[in-house]
């Protein structure tokens, strides 16, 4: 997996750098996220020590059976990290014994790694079922000698920028909202793979991406979007769901990128959505969903619903 150019440290090991990091999951790293960042940018060059993030490498909703499912995956956050000033990354692994561990043995964990400042959200917790908030982390980090910062939420239209909220702005297809609550737009990021060809004998050939494990996606349909390749910007139409039109129920994901030419497959693609154009609809021919896809493909390259 790229690294991002981001620097990874397990939790737990024995650290041999001063970090000022800030807590919490980050499935998002939504601008309320950017708010925990920019504190532990300053708290760092404060300390003289080197920001980072602290965040699970693998995904607790799985493990926690809740029904949810992360916004970015590890690589996605990566991805994303490397537009905010932090460069490493405190990677723990969410399993059966950190779910056991008190809210002190996890803090003096993270000192062992080398955590001299933390910085958190109001409501942030840790330990056995939240058993420690912020406030309690507060006194150990006094105790211990670590500075520490509590930063307030991030309300955009009165409402509190949260993970939560973007997943169901993203499940209603409101991915505008879901874009602003983010801070950018939100990304697929994935290997193309071979697909069946389709596409192709249609006029539109299509990057067949594979579904990533574990994400959640937004509600079905089809999208504009963008993409870098490298060091190119390039508009694409998305369709993200089944193809009742063509008698397949499987959910994929098939990116066309009008202007350009070339071979993807093998490649990992990071595609931005920036607008919803439409829900999957069925057609009652071919000839139907090929006139669709025109449109579809105006309504991107053209920049209009």
């Amino acid at each position: 997996m790229d690294s991002h150019g981001i620097d990874i440290i397990p939790y737990g090991s024995e650290g041999k750098t001063r970090l000022c990091a800030a807590l919490g999951f980050f499935d998002c790293i939504h601008t309320g996220h950017g708010a925990l960042l920019a504190e532990a940018v300053r708290q760092a060059a404060e300390t003289d020590a080197t920001p980072a993030l602290f965040t699970f490498g693998n995904d607790p909703f799985a493990l926690l059976g809740n029904g949810k499912k992360p916004v970015l995956t590890f690589d996605e956050r990566l991805r994303e990290l490397e537009k905010t000033g932090i460069k490493t990354v405190i990677a723990a692994e969410f399993d059966e014994r950190l779910m056991k561990t008190s809210g002190a043995a996890f803090f003096d964990g993270l000192i062992k790694t080398g955590v001299v400042g933390v910085v958190c959200g109001r409501d942030y917790t840790c330990g056995v079922r939240g058993e420690t908030d912020a406030t309690a982390l507060k006194d150990m980090a006094k105790e211990k000698g670590v500075a520490f910062e509590v930063v307030g939420d991030v309300f955009i239209g009165g409402e509190k920028v949260s993970s939560s909220a973007i997943r169901k702005a993203l499940a209603a297809g409101d991915i505008e909202k879901a874009d602003e609550f983010l801070g950018r737009p939100y990304i697929i990021g994935s290997d193309v793979i071979k697909g069946d060809g389709l596409g192709k004998t249609f006029g539109f050939p299509t990057a067949n991406l594979s579904v990533p494990a574990g994400k959640f996606l937004p509600k079905e349909g089809v999208y504009a979007a963008e993409t870098e390749i490298e060091g190119r910007r390039f508009k694409a139409a998305v369709h993200i769901g089944i193809r009742p039109t063509l008698g397949s129920d499987e959910l994929r994901i098939e990116a066309f990128l009008p202007d350009f030419d070339g071979n993807l497959y093998g490649k990992r693609l990071y595609l931005g959505l920036t607008r919803r154009i439409r829900d999957v609809m069925k057609f009652d021919s071919v000839e139907e969903l090929k006139a669709r896809i025109r449109l579809d493909v105006k309504s991107v390259t053209d920049g209009q619903p």
